[in-house]
Order: structure tokens, then sequence, then C-alpha cells
């Protein structure tokens, strides 16, 4: 089982690929260590030959075994790290083999110089800020929003209606709605909004799209600039606005003008230098309106799966499928065990493992996948059954 497109073909050769977020990279990113480390394999089975450096969790032998039976080839070139420590080491080895560094976020100048890397750090920052959103997509698909801050004390407050979303506006990496953004039911939750991103450079206040539902469409922009579309998945979040996953499959209709609309972001981002995975998050609001509220120009949660999903969808022949990350307490082998019987069973594409033993950490051991069906209601039976076995 091959995926249409893997990350060698995207980026080309020359390079090697860090999901890894170093301390120091960022204040407004998951603070949980084994998550952050469980996320580094994320891209093992789309990687092709690109060499990628990860968490030894990612890569343990029942891990990488339980791919293989899936039907996934992997990458030859797979560096692993322990602990932070030890990361500066692995990406030193890499540099000085001759290779440059496609990296997630960015890193500390000192662990990773600017000639090192693929993209330069200041487009990357610059691309992926919040407040510059404006600046990359068209004026009738921005919401409403106010760029303001730094906050000083005694300073108005924005007039906005409620609900809104405030939302952190800096040059360090962002994810996951978990510490970056808040949402604001009125005055006081935008004062305690206000000062949990007190130490945000700006503070975007954005309207609250009451849309019908919300996209991830991802594209892909090659060596040349030339701009592929790589597949659109709708977003699954929680009351409070965190990412839980995405719905794929032939439910997720996507029109040609959302299409369109994520295709002049990565245009345009193009144009100012960036060069590969980005996604583009769109509502599609009632009366049709379409509004871009959120870009991210690297890989993202729904990447891995649009990109693994077509070749899943002549394997197995689900019809629909919803990408997800789970957790289970126990043993690592355990949690293996459970998602080769589901594998087996034909209702589960696993795309990712981790177990936190290798790191000396507490926590559960995590696994990504796809759980398949031909439509929702069955998936979310066979995610019951999932649940059944501990899954979480």
């Amino acid at each position: 089982m091959k995926p249409e497109r893997l990350f060698d073909q995207i980026y080309g050769p020359g390079l090697a690929y860090s999901g890894y977020a170093p301390p120091g990279a960022s204040r407004w990113l998951p603070s949980d260590q084994a998550y952050m480390l469980a996320i580094t394999g994320n891209q093992i089975v789309v990687a092709g030959e690109m060499p990628i450096l990860c968490a030894e969790g990612t890569v343990s032998a029942a891990g990488l075994d339980l791919l293989r039976e899936a039907g996934f080839g992997l990458p030859d070139h797979l560096l692993t790290f322990r602990h932070a420590q030890d990361y500066p080491a692995q990406l030193d080895a890499l540099v000085g083999s001759g290779l440059r560094i496609v990296v997630q976020h960015v890193h500390p100048p000192g662990m990773l110089p600017a000639e090192a890397c693929w993209l330069a750090p200041p487009l990357l920052s610059w691309l992926n800020d919040k407040g510059n959103l404006a600046g990359l997509v068209p004026p009738t698909h921005v919401p409403k929003r106010i760029v303001f801050g730094p906050f000083e004390p005694g300073r108005r407050l924005p007039d906005v209606s409620f609900p809104c979303l405030l939302k952190a506006a800096c040059l360090e990496s962002t994810g996951g709605g978990v510490l970056d953004i808040c949402i604001c039911r009125d005055r006081q939750d935008m004062e305690r909004a206000i000062e949990a991103l007190r130490d945000s450079e700006r503070v975007v206040a954005e309207e609250w799209l009451p849309a019908r539902r919300f996209l991830c469409l991802n594209y892909a922009v090659g060596m040349d600039a030339g701009t592929s579309y790589l597949g659109g998945a709708e977003i699954v979040s929680d009351p409070d606005g965190r990412y839980l996953g995405n719905w794929l499959g032939e439910d997720v209709k996507i029109s040609v003008e959302s299409e369109a609309l994520g295709r002049t972001v990565a245009e345009r981002g193009a144009s100012l230098g960036f060069r590969g995975c980005l996604c583009v998050d769109v509502a599609e609001l009632p009366d049709g309106a379409l509004r871009a509220f959120d870009l991210n120009f690297r890989v993202c949660g729904s990447t891995v799966s649009l990109l693994a999903f077509n070749a899943v969808r002549r394997v197995s022949g689900a019809r629909v499928a919803k990408y997800r990350s789970w957790s289970r307490d126990g043993d690592f082998s355990d949690l293996v065990a459970s998602a080769r019987m589901a594998l087996r069973s034909g209702f589960f594409m696993p795309l990712s493992s981790f177990d936190p033993q290798p790191h000396g950490i507490g926590g559960a051991a995590r696994i990504t996948g796809l759980v398949l069906g031909d439509d929702r209601a069955e998936v979310a039976r066979h995610a019951a059954v999932l649940e059944s076995m501990g899954w979480r």
C-alpha cells in the first residue's frame, strides 16, 4: 500500500524532516511532554525516502511491525532521540552530512542555524503568525477581526460582539487551540483571556463563525513553486475549540469555491518563498459564504491521513474514515495487540504509535489512525469497540 504522494516527492532531495518542537521553541504549544514526543512520528508512513528525525518511542519494533502489517512502506533513515538534550546532537549529525532540515517549528538559532533550514525561519514565523492572516487571504473571505497589542495595564478592551475568539498572534509556533485560543462568551471571559494571552506580542479578537462545518484544506508547494491540492477533511473539535481529529471520505465533499480559496492562500505563500505542505482552515457559513480562519504553513493533523486515505480506501473498501489520536493506560504491547486485532478485523488503519517507556516518562501509550466504515454511524460503532478495549 503506497500513498499517492510522499514527502520525498513533495520536498525533494537533500532534506531531512523533524516535527519536534524543542524546549524554548514556543510558549503556546501543549505542555504535555509525552504528546509532543509522540507527534514527531506522525509522518513516518508518508515520508518515502526522506530521512525523519523522531522520538525513539515512535519507532518501537512492535509499532513499526504494526505499520508494516498494515501495508505501509517505511523510510530506511529513521534517526531517533530519547530526550530533549539528545536532540541537538542528532540535528548536528544531519546537518553535518550535508542535509538541510524541514522543521514544523522554528528552532532557537543556537540549535539550528538559519543556513541549515529548508525555509528561512523569519518566513516560517511570519506565515504562521495569526495576526498576518489578512495579508494572505482575499478580503471577502477574512473573518471580522481586530489585531491589537501589546497589552498595557488599564488599556481599554476592544469593542467586540460576543461570543468571539481571542488568539495569540506572535512569531512563535501555536497549535491545537489549547493555550493560544480563548473562547469569550462575555466581557468577563475576555478579561480572563487577556490575562492568559498577556505575553503574546499581539492578540487577535475574531468573530465567532456559526459555521455548518469547518474544513482542513491541504496543499503542497513544490520546489518549482507550483501548488497542488492534497484533499480536504472536516474538522472535529470539542466545545472549547480543541482539535480532536477529522472526518474523511465520500461524504466530505469540498466545493470548487472552497478549494480555490485555499489554493489562493497557498499561491500567495509560494510567492513569498514557502515550499512544502500547508493547511488552510475554512468555515462554510449557512448562507454559503466562506471564511478562512486559520493558516498553518506546515504539516497538520489532517495531512498524513489525507495523503494515505486513497490507498487505505483501495485496500479496505471503506467509504468514510475518522482520523484521531488515542491513548490507553497499561503496557504498550497491549495497545499494539488491540490495534492489530482491529486492523485484522478491517475497521482500523494505524498511522503511528508511541511507547513512552524508552523516554523514562509517565503517561499513556498512544496511537493514531483511521477508524473505517461505510458511513459515519458504522465508524461510530467501530470506535465504540476500540473504547471498550480501553482506548480513549
